[in-house]
């Protein structure tokens, strides 16, 4: 064999192992997304494997193969939700007038976000503490950005200058800790919960300009449902 034919060849072996390796990224990408779906549907205990591999046409061996267990797909999913709403918060940042629209955009694409969220996953979820584990980072900066929110918002005079807003970041937390620990998101809509703690919340720390924008949004946030 010649060294051009050698050469044609190995170009066609590097194309089909760059394709196969782009089918097996676009394989798991299509898995991830179909068993968040279910996943947010029914809950997390209630889907297995078998099913997942049924929803996509696929055999079980297939499935283990690019995932090592349930925990691990799990995990995917919740990196992948986590990557679209970082996605979707970056757009909201930059395009948002002051702080207090901000927060309550953000607010609102988290209810379109789990609107039909099956309660259960947010209390099954604890289930998995090296989840939790992997995602303390992520948890981390977010609470560094709700600080900056907060003392962005009282330069921009919506948010009121004498509220130590670390503290009140902290019992934010402990809040939305108990809601998705306890039975609380199977008893009351997500939307109904939310919005007591964060409407409540922020009532409580506006000013007269902060609450004139929380009314307006309140007032359109009611035409649209």
């Amino acid at each position: 064999m010649s060294y051009a034919n050698l050469y044609v060849l190995y170009e066609r072996m590097q194309q089909q192992s760059s394709d196969m390796k782009s089918n097996t990224a676009e394989n798991k990408k299509a898995i991830i997304m179909t068993a968040l779906r279910l996943f947010l549907k029914k809950g997390i205990r209630a889907v297995r494997m078998d099913d997942i591999a049924n929803e996509m046409g696929i055999s079980k061996r297939t499935l283990y193969e690019l995932f090592e267990n349930k925990e691990e797909l799990l995990l995917c999913c919740i990196m992948e939700q986590r990557n679209y709403e970082k996605e979707q918060t970056g757009e909201i940042i930059s395009t948002s007038c002051n702080t207090m629209e901000l927060i309550l955009r953000i607010y609102r694409l988290f209810m379109k976000m789990h609107r039909n969220t099956n309660p259960k996953f947010f209390t099954e979820i604890n289930n998995y503490p090296q989840i939790q584990k992997r995602l303390q980072k992520s948890n981390e900066q977010r609470s560094n950005d709700i600080i900056r929110f907060f003392k962005r918002g009282v330069e921009e005079g919506v948010f009121r200058p004498d509220v130590k807003y670390e503290i009140l970041n902290i019992l934010l937390q402990k809040q939305m800790e108990y809601t998705f620990s306890s039975d609380l998101c199977e008893r009351f809509n997500i939307r109904d919960i939310y919005s007591s703690i964060l409407i409540t919340m922020l009532r409580g720390i506006c000013t007269d300009r902060g609450k004139d924008i929380l009314e307006k949004f309140n007032a359109a946030d009611e035409d649209m449902q």
